[in-house]
């Protein structure tokens, strides 16, 4: 990525969420023909990947019974399967599963790559037409650690990959046309969503007024611990004041005579 513009160069496609994103020149970080991502935003977006097999685990626990809770040895009801207690972190388990699956393949399938899945040792009587080996049994958990192992060094090349009909977050979604980077942001979005169902991400409420550089709303988020500053900041360019310099501003753009109309 070069620093300055050239005529093979373009914006990247993350547009106003751009990681690298120019406060002054207000644009998103400029990137070479080939690559529809900026460097920072394949850095931040590898960060957001390699965590995906932390937040599965994390998802899994969720559901886990507590040690406190006495197991009832009397069977009641039906024998049927027991109902789940929490279906949204399952389902997103599932996602997370069949999104890092299916790109990873689709990255093995394009670069001739290994497939790090070991198979059974079976013997030759099982090798038949008739008799064939049995499938090897895999963890969900360990298949989203290989995947992201295939994903994460290469989401570069991820996100180079043309557009195509696909099914986006599992088989019972309508097939649309999605395109590598956008496959490189999908992946982002559910660490996102991770953090925000394990309770890890922080409560933001707009405030008065508009950014002095961009014109965009202006966002604070609640205290982390104490004495938190509380600092303001732009959702576009990523501006930030104190809370002294918040009040200034806004003090200023309260003082400051309107024009009145013709």
């Amino acid at each position: 990525m070069n620093d300055t513009p050239e005529t093979t160069d373009r914006f990247c496609l993350s547009g106003d969420t751009c990681r690298g994103y120019d406060r002054l020149a207000k644009h998103p970080a400029y990137t070479t023909a080939r690559d529809p991502l900026c460097n920072t935003c394949i850095a931040a977006a590898e960060r957001d990947t390699r965590m995906l097999p932390l937040d599965y685990l994390d998802l899994a626990q969720m559901q886990a019974p507590s040690l406190s809770q006495a197991l009832d040895t009397q069977r009641r009801g039906s024998s049927g399967p027991p109902m789940p207690l929490a279906g949204v972190p399952e389902a997103l388990q599932a996602e997370i599963v069949y999104v890092t699956t299916m790109w990873a393949d689709e990255l093995r399938q394009r670069h001739r790559l290994a497939d790090q899945r070991k198979p059974y040792l079976v013997g030759a009587w099982h090798t038949t037409a008739s008799n064939p080996p049995p499938p090897p049994k895999r963890l969900p958990g360990g298949e989203v650690q290989r995947a992201v192992a295939t994903l994460a060094p290469r989401l570069r090349d991820l996100a180079r990959i043309g557009p195509d009909m696909r099914y986006p977050s599992g088989v019972d979604d309508d097939p649309t046309e999605i395109a590598g980077w956008e496959a490189v942001h999908h992946l982002q979005r559910l660490h996102q969503r991770a953090r925000s169902l394990l309770g890890r991400t922080h409560r933001s409420s707009p405030v008065p007024g508009s950014c002095s550089d961009c014109g965009g709303e202006l966002w604070r988020d609640e205290p982390r611990y104490a004495r938190d500053p509380c600092n303001v900041y732009c959702s576009l360019c990523h501006l930030t004041w104190t809370t002294d310099e918040y009040e200034t501003y806004v003090g200023l753009q309260l003082a400051a005579p309107k024009r009145r109309s013709a």
